[in-house]
């Protein structure tokens, strides 16, 4: 009744002898962002779900989060980077490589803080209830139906995969081979490029959103 399955394994499949196990579903239901982190559905499936289901007033600023939290992860990476190097090789051996672990537990705590708000979309929910299931291959049917948009999709996508990798990781390593710039200050301007960047993806996100875009009477 609760969906539990039982899974066997035998030779040769089986390389350590047969196995019998049982597959529950667990207490809580999987989040999206669950789903990203076990790679069950990539970063793209989360943006389109959250373009879907968010309110129409606010998919540009919800879009531009998305956007602006990678940027964010690296901006804090580089942050971490600068005390190591700020730190004697002995410190970090003894302490040091312990800061990074120590800043991580503490989003970890606030994500599972947060994620007690979180629900699914009504959507979702609605179609759980109804237990509709999609006939045929729910991967096909969007290719048919919406080949461009899945097309221009992914040319923005790989534009901001690049734009990331080129533009934040490696400037600094540019900037000190290329142009000579101090690795201090190389750190330093790439740090305020980055938080610019998450700013005003959300700012201009914001501003794409139609109730920003709506003229004053």
């Amino acid at each position: 009744p609760d969906g539990s399955r039982i899974n066997a394994i035998i030779p040769p499949l089986a390389l350590d002898g047969s196995l019998v196990s049982i597959r529950r579903f667990g207490c809580k239901p999987l989040m999206a962002a669950d789903l990203v982190t076990k790679r069950a559905m990539t970063q793209e499936m989360m943006d389109f779900l959250v373009a879907e289901h968010v309110p129409v007033q606010r998919i540009g600023f919800a879009c531009a989060s998305l956007t602006s939290g990678p940027t964010v992860g690296i901006l804090l990476g580089s942050l971490a980077a600068a005390i190591h190097r700020e730190l004697t090789p002995a410190a970090v051996l003894d302490y040091g490589w312990r800061l990074p672990f120590l800043v991580g537990g503490v989003f970890g705590l606030f994500a599972i803080w947060l994620r007690r708000w979180l629900s699914e979309t009504p959507v979702f929910e609605a179609m759980h209830a109804r237990k509709k299931l999609s006939s045929g291959l729910p991967l096909q049917w969007v290719f048919e139906r919406h080949l461009p948009s899945v097309l221009l999709s992914m040319l923005v996508t790989w534009m901001l995969t690049a734009a990331i990798v080129v533009v934040i990781l490696m400037t600094p390593t540019l900037a000190q081979s290329v142009f000579h710039i101090e690795p201090a200050r190389a750190f330093t301007g790439n740090s305020v490029a980055s938080f610019a960047l998450a700013l005003g993806c959300l700012f201009y996100g914001r501003l794409t959103d139609p109730s920003a875009m709506r003229a004053p009477c």
